[in-house]
C-alpha cells in the first residue's frame, strides 16, 4: 500500500510539478501560490484526459462506418422504375448516411426528398425538391419547416398567388399579400388587405372593379355587395375623397341587396351611405313609417 501512495505523491508532486513550473517559466509568472497550482495541476490532468476521450470516440465511430460499410458492400438502392419509396424510406431510417450518398450519387434528388419528407425532415426535404427542380413541393416542405416566407416567395414563381397571398398575409407582409391576391384575381381579398396595409385608396379601388365586374341582379353580384359591406364596415374612418367613395360604395351595396329581395338591410345601408331619400323610400315600403319620416326629414335637411 505504501508504494501506491509513493506514487501518487510522486505524479502529483514531482510530476505535475515539473509541469506547473514548465507554464510558471513558459509564460514568465510568478510562482503560483498553493490554490493556483493545484488548479492548473487539475487542468494538466483533465486537458489530455479530454483529447484521449475524444480520440476514443472518434475511433469508435470510424470502427462503427467501417463495420457499416463492410456490412453493406454491394448493396444499391433500388432502381426508380420500382418506385420503392418504402423500401428507400426504411432503408434510410437504418442507414440513414449511406442510403442518401447512394441516392445522391444516383442524382435521385427527387427521391431523397421524399424520403426525408416521409422522415419529417422537411428543410432537407425543400432543399432536395429544389434540387430536382419541383419548387411547388419544396415550398409545401418550407411551410412545413415554418419558413413561410421563403414558402410565400416560391409559391408565388409557381404561379400560386392565393397560397402565396395567404402565405404572405401569415408572415405579416398585408403589401404582398395584396398584390398576391391582385394576381390571383381575387378583388375581395385584396381591398381586405389593402386595407390592412394601410392603403385604403388601393381598397377602394379593388372594391369598386369588384362590383362592376359581378353584374347586379345575380347571385355573383349580390356576394360582390356583401363582400364589400363587410369590409367597408372595417374602414369608417375615411376622410375626404376616400369617404365620399366608400359612401357610393355603400350605395351601390344596399341597391344590390333592394334587388335581391332584402329590404331591411338595404334601407340600413342606403342610410349609412347617407342616402336619405332611397333610405326613407325602402323604410316606408316596408311599412316602417317613423324611419321613413326620419329619413326623409335627413334628406330635406341636407345631413
Amino acid at each position: 500500500m505504501n508504494w501506491v501512495v509513493a506514487l501518487c505523491g510522486w505524479f502529483w508532486t514531482d510530476l505535475l510539478g515539473a509541469g506547473v513550473r514548465a507554464v510558471e517559466g513558459a509564460f514568465g509568472l510568478d510562482p503560483l501560490g498553493p490554490v493556483g497550482a493545484t488548479t492548473l495541476r487539475v487542468a494538466l490532468i483533465l486537458v489530455p484526459l479530454c483529447v484521449v476521450l475524444e480520440g476514443w470516440a472518434r475511433l469508435r465511430n470510424a470502427v462503427h462506418d467501417w463495420r457499416v460499410r463492410r456490412s453493406m458492400a454491394g448493396f444499391e438502392v433500388p432502381p426508380e422504375e420500382g418506385n420503392d419509396e418504402f423500401g428507400d424510406t426504411l432503408e434510410a431510417a437504418k442507414h440513414p448516411k449511406h442510403t442518401m450518398e447512394e441516392l445522391r450519387r444516383q442524382k435521385r434528388y427527387g427521391r431523397m426528398a421524399d424520403v426525408y419528407a416521409s422522415l419529417n425532415q422537411p428543410g432537407e426535404a425543400a432543399r432536395w425538391y429544389l434540387k430536382d427542380r419541383q419548387p411547388l413541393r419544396a415550398a409545401e416542405e418550407l411551410a412545413k419547416a415554418g419558413q413561410t416566407e421563403k414558402a410565400a416567395k416560391l409559391m408565388l414563381k409557381c404561379g400560386e398567388f392565393a397560397t402565396a397571398a395567404r402565405f404572405f398575409a401569415a408572415t405579416g407582409k398585408p403589401a404582398r399579400a395584396a398584390a398576391a391576391y391582385e394576381k390571383a384575381q381575387m378583388p375581395g381579398e385584396a381591398a381586405e388587405a389593402w386595407l390592412a396595409a394601410g392603403k385604403p385608396a388601393r381598397a377602394l379601388d379593388f372594391l369598386d372593379r369588384w362590383m362592376q365586374a359581378a353584374a347586379a341582379g345575380t347571385p355573383e353580384g349580390e356576394r360582390a355587395a356583401d363582400g364589400a359591406y363587410r369590409l367597408l364596415q372595417n374602414a369608417r374612418e375615411m376622410a375626404g375623397p376616400e369617404a365620399e367613395r366608400r359612401r357610393a360604395l355603400l350605395a351601390e351595396a344596399g341597391r344590390r341587396f333592394h334587388a335581391a329581395g332584402r329590404g331591411a338591410l338595404a334601407a340600413r345601408v342606403m342610410e349609412e351611405a347617407g342616402a336619405f331619400a332611397e333610405a326613407a323610400e325602402l323604410f316606408a315600403r316596408l311599412g316602417n313609417e317613423a324611419e321613413a319620416r326620419r329619413c326623409f326629414g335627413r334628406a330635406k335637411g341636407g345631413s
